[in-house]
């Protein structure tokens, strides 16, 4: 998980997106919206979370 995170933001600074916010509310709570409504964001989180899972 540390090597995907570590990745995805070298990824971040070097395509010029600036680092990402890294909301502090539970999503029941409105944590996460913003960047839920981006295009594709919920498959690229399933995506990671089936990486750190082992299942991909």
């Amino acid at each position: 998980m540390i090597e995907e995170t570590g990745e995805f933001l070298s990824w971040a600074l070097r395509e010029g997106h600036g680092l990402p916010r890294i909301p502090r509310r539970r999503v029941d709570q409105g944590g996460f919206t913003e960047l839920l409504r981006r295009p594709l964001a919920k498959a690229a989180v399933a995506h990671w979370w089936r990486r750190v899972l082992g299942q991909d």
